[in-house]
């Protein structure tokens, strides 16, 4: 008896709408995450990506310094002799 009643339930007609309704909603609801996803992903590469580039240019730039800073010395050192 209650199965019957709980099938007859589900058989109204506003109950299979609003659960259609709420089951597309909630499909739509997940690919804007999906979406939300792979977008922050992709953010996130080219971020990483980014840091990777300026590091290098960083430690790139320090080896720079170092060499002038070298090279100066030589030249003091150089004069003074």
């Amino acid at each position: 008896m209650v199965g019957t009643l709980y099938k007859r339930a589900w058989e109204s007609e506003p109950l299979l709408e609003a659960h259609e309704k709420l089951q597309k909603l909630n499909q739509c609801l997940e690919e804007k995450l999906l979406k939300l996803a792979e977008e922050r992903q992709a953010e996130t590469t080219q971020l990483s990506n980014q840091i990777q580039d300026l590091t290098q240019r960083l430690v790139e730039a320090r080896l720079y310094i170092h060499q002038l800073e070298d090279e100066n010395e030589d030249c003091r050192w150089s004069e003074g002799h």
